[in-house]
């Protein structure tokens, strides 16, 4: 629909001024408050990932160097099921 339609529609009565309005400030709100709204939380969406992705891989590291200690330092079944139970959940590291 282009201007003379639009402005016919509402001189004729087959469109309410106020719906013009909305649609026009909705319009204006996707023309000019969007992009930057969106393009600053790009910024910070990147930003974080590299964040969590740094803690995530530190941690993993630090879960597999927990895991050699508690081998060597508790011996039985308490160490086993540590053991099990760290190298299963290690790999929840990646998922991050």
């Amino acid at each position: 629909m282009d201007i003379y339609d639009t402005v016919g529609s509402v001189l004729t009565g087959e469109t309410d001024f106020r719906e013009i309005r909305k649609q026009l400030e909705k319009e204006a709100i996707k023309a000019f408050c969007a992009p930057p709204i969106l393009s600053d939380r790009r910024s910070i969406v990147s930003k974080y990932d590299e964040r969590n992705t740094t803690v995530a891989a530190s941690t993993k590291s630090s879960v597999l160097a927990l895991t050699h200690q508690l081998d060597t330092a508790i011996e039985g079944l308490g160490g086993k099921a540590i053991n099990s139970a760290l190298k299963t959940h290690s790999a929840d590291f990646d998922e991050i």
